[in-house]
């Protein structure tokens, strides 16, 4: 996930942000969007998030616009 760039970061709180991330992983283009902590014990991605394949990145946006 190294080739990976980053599309866009809110802050959740001090320690979590929640990243979006477009990338490809086994040869196949995605969206992911998982949340970054910044701890004293850990600081990386986490588990929690989702990665989904970037031609349905559109669809889930056009959901989430919806009224």
């Amino acid at each position: 996930m190294d080739n990976a760039s980053e599309l866009g970061r809110v802050k959740r709180d001090d320690q979590v942000d929640v990243v979006i991330r477009k990338g490809e992983f086994m040869g196949k283009a995605y969206v992911d969007i998982r949340e970054y902590l910044k701890a004293d014990s850990f600081e990386g991605f986490t588990k929690r998030g989702i990665r989904i394949p970037a031609d349905l990145y559109a669809e889930l946006v056009a959901q989430m616009n919806k009224s």
